[in-house]
């Protein structure tokens, strides 16, 4: 494995443990799921990378006050447990279908 790798399945895991049902791939979505998305990564130095991972929170459709209330729990008892650099409210299309979602971008400094 590599860092990344290690980097992935340790947030898929604290995000398991935060109460989440975590997939990596937007084919395999069941609503309410967690989507890890690839990471944008850059170099701080020879040692030391910074990685951003958008992680996307959906509900199932409608988006209404109980979706909108639901996905705020969750970002909440997730910033409890990672470094949430930003959230940003909107939707998520899986297969055609368009779901009310939350994106969190989380960033973690890892060692080569």
């Amino acid at each position: 494995m590599t860092v990344l790798t290690d980097a992935l399945d340790d947030l898929a895991v604290i995000l398991t443990g935060a109460g989440e049902t975590v997939a990596s791939s937007a084919a395999s979505i069941r609503p309410p799921v967690a989507v890890i998305d690839p990471p944008d990564v850059s170099t701080i130095s020879a040692d030391l990378l910074r990685v951003d991972w958008r992680v996307t929170l959906t509900e199932q459709p409608p988006g209404s006050d109980r979706a909108l209330r639901r996905l705020l729990d969750r970002v909440s008892a997730i910033a409890e447990v990672l470094p949430i650099s930003s959230a940003t409210s909107g939707a998520y299309d899986a297969g055609g279908q368009s779901l009310p979602a939350y994106s969190l971008t989380i960033t973690q400094t890892l060692r080569r």
